[in-house]
């Protein structure tokens, strides 16, 4: 495993791991970053050049994709909201196949949590994976890598490398006793930041080290299973706090930003770049749902409003509950129909 490896094998990395405490060269007296208010927009992401072909060759989900799926997880939920539906994956539109989508039996058991507003902020996911990818030279992090299944190799010190790094500075700045940071690969070198850390090593569900927790390194029946399992206590948090924070992960989005939707929480960004930037996820971003931008001037204010039109969108485009919708005017349908007007055909709103 990672973590029992990197000891033996990066001296320098170790001297600075030893003294890690969230982001070293960052000063914890630094001034919080200001939010602002946001609706996604498909003109603050490149839409992906539109090809020769078949629906099918553009789609990101579904049996019709064309690579590799984007996310096991996001490939796994996608397929299930289909099969729930009755619908043909032969008959699901270019935006359909394109868009992130949940099952109902699984929005239903959130919904079913209590609602009940305990904390501002929570952010729970991984760190320390980003964190070790900008602190190790990239020849130790590929050999560290090398035969780990599931695990991205890249190494460097890439903006997008950096993704998460403001995640920790906010909550040193922000976040108060009743708030929740949980870094799911939190291991021995982590330092708790305050009472409202929670991190600790082996402690919580980890998609990421699915393969290892499961030891299903075939990426199996049991490896699935894990990575669609209900997990409860996440759940429970986010649906409890007025926000979450929503960094983007190995490429410019995350889960996350939609799973806070889901949960009745309005997500937090910080760069449009980093965050939210992914041109592969060009149909979550044609949803004109309502978050907060940092650095804008903007308060921080809960919107019971945002949370319910939030909802209401992600229903309808982000389920098949209403059938196969895209919202009025997508980029990329737009940009489609000009180049090939043949292939894609008018959709309900």
């Amino acid at each position: 495993m990672l973590l029992a490896i990197v000891p033996l094998v990066v001296l320098a990395g170790l001297r600075r791991l030893a003294a890690f405490q969230g982001l070293p060269r960052l000063s914890d007296a630094e001034a919080p970053p200001t939010p602002q208010s946001g609706t996604a927009s498909a003109t603050s992401v490149e839409v992906p050049p539109a090809g020769d072909g078949a629906d099918g060759e553009y789609c990101l989900f579904g049996p019709n994709r064309r690579k590799s799926p984007i996310t096991d997880i996001a490939e796994d939920f996608w397929m299930l909201a289909l099969n729930e539906s009755g619908l043909s994956a032969g008959d699901i539109s270019l935006y359909g196949c394109s868009v992130p989508k949940m099952p109902l039996y699984f929005l239903e058991r959130v919904q079913a949590l209590s609602h009940k507003k305990v904390h501002t902020f929570n952010f729970q996911g991984s760190y320390m994976w980003e964190y070790y990818r900008q602190v190790l030279p990239a020849p130790v992090w590929r050999a560290l890598m090398e035969g780990n299944p599931g695990w991205n190799a890249t190494a460097g010190n890439e903006g997008q490398t950096e993704a998460r790094n403001w995640v920790v500075d906010f909550a040193k700045a922000n976040f108060s006793d009743h708030d929740l940071l949980k870094i799911t690969d939190a291991d021995y070198t982590w330092r708790r930041l305050g009472p409202y850390d929670v991190s600790a090593p082996g402690k919580y569900h980890n998609t990421r080290a699915a393969t290892i927790v499961t030891g299903d390194a075939e990426m199996g029946e049991e490896y699935h299973k894990y990575l669609v399992a209900f997990d409860e206590p996440y759940w429970e948090e986010m649906v409890g706090s007025n926000f979450t924070l929503c960094p983007g992960g190995d490429s410019a989005w995350s889960m996350r930003f939609y799973e806070a939707i889901m949960a009745g929480s309005i997500p937090v960004i910080k760069s449009t770049e980093y965050d939210i930037g992914a041109a592969k996820v060009w149909a979550l971003w044609d949803i004109p749902y309502k978050y907060y931008i940092l650095d804008s001037g903007n308060e921080l204010v809960y919107r019971q409003d945002w949370v319910e039109e939030n909802m209401q969108l992600f229903i309808k485009y982000q389920t098949f509950r209403e059938g196969d919708l895209h919202p009025p005017h997508s980029a990329r349908d737009a940009q489609l129909a000009r180049q090939h007007p043949d292939l894609v055909p008018s959709r309900p709103h």
